[in-house]
């Protein structure tokens, strides 16, 4: 087990960690909406970017845009992928990230939207145009 999952394993036990070969499938589906230039989302093949600083006001901002009844991938890396419900992220979101360490994409699984999360402590949000 990496030092991700057993961290996790403290905070959210419904974390249900992809296999290396799966977990590299989906880390190559959403490389295309990430920015070569800079932390964050491709303008280019994301649409209505929003952001928000990672803050109190961030839990009713993500509220509103992720529904509580999905599955959510958290993708850290092309070998470290994450599933969970999105009530268990809505639940422990700020347990989750580290400031000055995490750069996470969150997907759901039923496609629509993108997340992401960066080390700077803000989310960027959008609609793939693809």
């Amino acid at each position: 087990m990496h030092w991700r999952a057993k961290e996790f394993s403290e905070t959210l036990t419904d974390a249900d960690w992809l296999s290396e070969s799966d977990a590299r499938v989906v880390y190559d589906r959403v490389t295309p909406l990430m920015s070569r230039d800079h932390y964050g989302l491709e303008a280019t093949a994301v649409r209505d970017l929003q952001r928000i600083p990672a803050d109190a006001a961030a839990t009713d901002w993500l509220s509103s845009r992720i529904p509580q009844d999905e599955s959510l991938l958290l993708i850290f890396g092309s070998r470290e992928v994450c599933r969970v419900p999105a009530w268990a992220f809505h639940e422990h979101w700020q347990d989750l990230f580290c400031p000055s360490r995490d750069d996470v994409v969150i997907i759901s699984e039923r496609g629509g939207w993108i997340l992401f999360y960066c080390h700077e402590d803000e989310f960027e949000y959008g609609e793939p145009m693809a």
